[in-house]
């Protein structure tokens, strides 16, 4: 409750005065002066009140019998006295669902110590008809309050409803309970929980099921076998292992048994990937990267970032734009391991080539007109072919200048495209092994000795200089190391 003051609401008369506070909830009196306080009357301290236009009620008429017994007695007064108060507005709170603890349990037990994103428990479950989902909160709308004019405060929010969709249901028994009416996976989006129908696969795919091209989501209770395709307009979950086999899926892709790809086949998802280990694979993500494990001899591509806070990345190459989080980098082998972060590497030799035709275009330019310009100074003496030809040449410059600005603009937005929404860095909470590589944008270096953690290795300004930092984050020390730019390799 704000004690705030504001002048505008304040009311005077000839010796009090009634500050009200900004919300409007309580009127004070100042008392400056205790031997003018002593000749005040209930009459002249109600009718200052009312001046304000303040209600003056049974509450506000004991406050003021109050304080004329606290100046009668003698003792001293305080700098004011609150003599009218109203009651603030109730703010409204809003409906919440609690995940049943064994659907969490199930998520949790796959994953291990990996973070869950419970608002897309989706990518890692399906639920069967009946099953009880968790309970539902409902919504609290908010009270209005009343100022010490009589006015009514309304809440500054709404309450947030949380919507129960297609195939989900209140039970019959307890109304806050919530269960599924059909077979099928969670969606929890914009505050609206679903089941959406399920493509359920009891098994492996194989031989005998066939490659798998769904427009529902997929649920694979086994193993996706060398070879084999899955394709699913939405999700796909497999409970299982994927082998040298291809999976792709619209939305999020789930795998608990981990991946094994003998650098044959393919996981890509437009959404999120998710797996328990990853061992010479190739993945491709729009969305974040968790591997619960290791990653071995593998090659990740995401625009999010790649998880992996509990297990190591050994070998291969990785590319996660905006960062990484690991909990080791590369061996005690020195097997080379690389993880690039920012801005890819493609997008800055695309870059590179890009200004490079700028500036040829450019010198193109200038020298055209310096050729003309003198000619065109002397316009008068110009024969008929000269003209044509100088003004040939301007419509030349023009033409190039134009292209000059089309191949800016494409450039300026492929950059924007590419960059990373946050500062990417990489994090690495145990060690980095001699062998390792890290790169950020423009810039990478290797690490020709181990690196214990934890540390943030990121770029940063140090003396009006870019460079590659390793932060403790621990002590909190910057180290500057060694590094190159793409462009000088």
């Amino acid at each position: 409750m704000s004690n705030e003051i504001t002048t505008e609401a304040s009311a005077v008369t000839s010796r009090l005065a009634i500050d009200v506070s900004q919300d409007r909830v309580q009127a004070f009196i100042g008392l400056p002066d205790p031997a003018d306080a002593t000749a005040w009357t209930a009459d002249e301290l109600i009718g200052a009140l009312r001046q304000a236009n303040i209600v003056v009620n049974e509450t506000v008429t004991t406050r003021v019998n109050e304080l004329l017994a606290l100046i009668a007695s003698g003792n001293d007064l305080p700098d004011r006295f609150l003599l009218a108060e109203g009651r603030p507005a109730t703010e409204p709170k809003d409906a919440e669902f609690t995940w049943n603890p064994s659907l969490q349990e199930m998520a949790q037990g796959w994953q291990d110590d990996a973070p869950i994103n419970y608002y897309k428990l989706n990518s890692i479950l399906t639920i069967e008809a009946d099953a009880i989902l968790g309970e539902l909160t409902p919504a609290i709308p908010g009270q209005d309050g009343i100022d010490i004019y009589g006015h009514p405060i309304k809440p500054t929010q709404h309450p947030l409803e949380i919507e129960l969709g297609d195939g989900v249901t209140k039970s019959s028994e307890d109304p806050k309970v919530i269960k599924a009416v059909i077979a099928g996976r969670v969606q929890q989006t914009n505050n609206k929980l679903a089941i959406t129908p399920v493509l359920d696969i009891k098994g492996d795919v194989d031989f005998e099921s066939g490659s798998v091209d769904s427009c529902v989501d997929v649920d694979i209770s086994g193993t996706v076998h060398d070879q084999f395709e899955v394709c699913s307009q939405k999700s796909v979950s497999i409970r299982g292992a994927v082998e040298a086999a291809s999976v792709e899926a619209k939305s999020d892709i789930s795998i608990r048994g981990g991946i094994l790809g003998h650098h044959k086949g393919k996981v890509s998802a437009e959404g999120e990937i998710v797996a328990r280990f990853c061992d010479e694979a190739d993945l491709c993500a729009a969305g974040n990267i968790t591997i619960c494990k290791s990653i071995m001899n593998s090659r990740l591509y995401t625009n999010g970032k790649l998880l992996t806070p509990h297990g190591a990345v050994i070998g291969g190459e990785v590319y996660a734009r905006e960062g990484a989080q690991v909990d080791v980098l590369g061996s005690e082998a020195g097997v080379p391991t690389s993880i690039a972060v920012g801005i890819h590497a493609e997008v800055l030799q695309e870059v590179k080539k890009n200004n490079a035709q700028i500036n040829e275009k450019k010198k193109a330019v200038q020298k055209i007109r310096e050729t003309v310009q003198p000619l065109m100074a002397n316009l008068k003496r110009l024969t008929p072919d000269q003209k044509e030809r100088a003004t040939e040449l301007l419509y030349k410059a023009d033409e190039l200048e134009a292209e000059v600005a089309e191949i800016e603009k494409s450039r300026d937005a492929m950059i924007a495209q590419a960059r990373a929404k946050e500062t990417p860095s990489v994090y690495v909470s145990k060690i980095i092994h001699e062998g390792a590589s890290i790169r950020i944008g423009n810039r990478h270096t290797l690490f020709n000795e181990d690196l214990k953690g934890p540390v943030r290795i990121e770029k940063r300004k140090v003396n009006n200089i870019t460079e590659f930092v390793s932060v403790n984050q621990l002590s909190g020390s910057i180290t500057v190391l060694p590094s190159i730019r793409l462009d000088e390799d």
